[in-house]
């Protein structure tokens, strides 16, 4: 639905085609409404919109699942926290508008979508923040490709770690460079073991009591150093 107004913005008639073509002298504009909106109405008028359309105006007639939408002028992505080396939803927004986001799922998670790789699902947001479309893109992978991704997972995991916590990941790898470095590597469980056994043999009481240190998590209960590292090694 539009209305068409004169040269002045009065009001003339709405048209239900969107496409209309206002003769000279008068304007389509967006569909101006008899009586006031109410909030609700003005809600279910903003689910029907897609935020990418009004941010992007001059993608309309476009099949935006072929766009690439990371490179959209002044988009911003948010950054997310990561779980095991994995971001988590990455939503991407213009000003304060929410457009889109992007999540991948992997072939090594539980109840895999794709078990020959992975999976990009894409959300499309209405003006009102609900999702308006979604879509997935498959991606399978080589044996190689897997190991490729996994070791980079490893190598986040402590990229994040040193980022969130520098202290702490100093101390460690002060005494543990060598099994970091294998595990980033190669993986395997010769550093959780080493961890474990440290927390009550190692020769520093410094590393016994940093890793037996209780400390607050995300849930509101307490864990031990120790534990919040194997539980975001894989």
């Amino acid at each position: 639905m539009k209305t068409v107004t004169d040269l002045n913005g009065n009001k003339l008639y709405n048209v239900a085609d969107d496409n209309f073509i206002a003769p000279e002298g008068h304007i389509v504009v967006d569909f101006i409404p008899d009586a006031e909106l109410s909030e609700e109405e003005i809600e279910l008028q903003n689910q029907s919109k897609i935020q990418l359309l009004e941010s992007y105006p001059e993608l309309a007639g476009l099949n935006y699942k072929l766009l690439n939408l990371d490179n959209l002028p002044d988009i911003k992505r948010q950054e997310t926290l990561a779980n095991k080396g994995l971001k988590g939803e990455k939503k991407y927004f213009k000003g304060e508008s929410l457009v889109w986001s992007s999540e991948k799922k992997y072939w090594f998670e539980q109840n895999p979508i794709n078990p020959d790789g992975l999976v990009r699902i894409v959300k499309l947001f209405s003006k009102a923040g609900t999702v308006i479309d979604t879509w997935s893109v498959y991606q399978n992978l080589t044996a190689d490709d897997k190991q490729f991704f996994l070791k980079k997972q490893r190598e986040l995991i402590f990229e994040y770690f040193k980022s969130q916590q520098p202290e702490l990941f100093q101390l460690l790898y002060a005494f543990f460079s060598k099994e970091i470095n294998d595990y980033v590597m190669i993986g395997g469980t010769t550093l959780s073991d080493t961890l474990i056994d440290a927390k009550d043999n190692h020769e520093s009481p410094v590393v016994q009591g940093t890793l037996s240190m209780e400390v607050p998590t995300l849930s509101g209960g307490t864990t031990t150093v120790l534990n919040g590292i194997l539980a975001e090694l894989v």
